[in-house]
């Protein structure tokens, strides 16, 4: 009964650092793109910038 608790709780943290380590390869991506959209963002704020000032 104690080694089979102790098992599932390896299996457990088996699981828990599998989903980790994808996640890990997975966040550098999705930081990528929320940065590569802001940067769009805030040159598209800019492009509207000098759109107003040039119509002010």
């Amino acid at each position: 009964m104690y080694l089979q608790d102790y098992v599932s709780e390896i299996e457990v943290m088996c699981r828990l650092t599998f989903l980790l380590h994808h996640f890990t390869r997975i966040l550098p991506s999705i930081s990528g793109m929320i940065q590569k959209y802001f940067v769009s963002l805030a040159s598209h704020h800019n492009d509207m910038y000098m759109l107003i000032k040039l119509g002010l």
